[in-house]
């Protein structure tokens, strides 16, 4: 599970789509840059601040192999959240997946 803070600056109520993406860089198949594993819709009262979290199942990081079926491949995982994949305020974490 991914817990993030946002924060609402301006003097009006809003709304946020919080995003989670995943990405491998040393995959061994081609996969998508980014791939959204999860995302919610908050309201942030003008000057205050929500938690969210996003949950993210182990399978998540899974590709479909025709042979095999679903298969999570060991090595290095990203873990990106923002309000889009190319957010460069996001926050970043790097996770490893053992054989």
């Amino acid at each position: 599970m991914a817990t993030v803070r946002v924060t609402n600056t301006g003097d009006r109520d809003g709304d946020e789509v919080v995003q989670l993406y995943i990405t491998v860089p040393e995959s061994a198949v081609e996969r998508a840059p980014f791939e959204l594993k999860g995302f919610k819709r908050v309201t942030v009262p003008a000057g205050e601040r929500v938690d969210v979290q996003i949950t993210v199942r182990g399978e998540d990081p899974a590709y479909y192999d025709e042979e095999r079926g679903w298969v999570v491949e060991p090595g290095r995982y990203v873990a990106i959240v923002g309000n889009q994949s190319l957010d460069p305020q996001a926050l970043r974490a790097e996770f490893t997946v053992a054989e």
